[in-house]
């Protein structure tokens, strides 16, 4: 999957997973978002958890230009990135074999992809 066929959709998946990733890090006292303490509860026994916070924080980090194309590139790192570390602790602690090869298999997708969304970012700011 190129990831400029799928920048709607990706988007969609980046809030969605951010949205995740603040739940692990959300005040457990809070009974406004109970609903979000049992998402953080799952994902922390599934494992998921680091994985996510790393990825809000990644994001967290990045610094907006304005420019809709070099944005979209510099956020889907950490976004793809989190899709990896997610499929390796799916690889260490699953157990369904088919979900296991999907696992694989997005690795090797989502590392092309974070090589081209470097590359394409080098190439952008070299033409300045």
């Amino acid at each position: 999957m190129k990831f400029y066929k799928t920048g709607v959709l990706s988007s969609v998946m980046l809030v969605m997973l951010s949205t995740h990733g603040y739940a692990c890090n959300m005040n457990h006292e809070s009974t406004k978002h109970k609903h979000m303490h049992m998402q953080e509860e799952k994902a922390s026994k599934s494992g998921f958890c680091p994985a996510m916070m790393k990825m809000s924080e990644s994001m967290k980090g990045i610094k907006t230009t304005g420019n809709p194309d070099l944005d979209f590139a510099q956020h889907m790192i950490p976004h793809h990135q989190a899709a990896i570390d997610m499929a390796t602790i799916e690889l260490e602690k699953g157990k369904d074999p088919k979900i296991q090869e999907m696992a694989k298999d997005m690795i090797k997708a989502q590392m092309k992809e974070i090589t081209d969304l470097k590359k394409w970012i080098a190439e952008k700011k070299s033409a300045k």
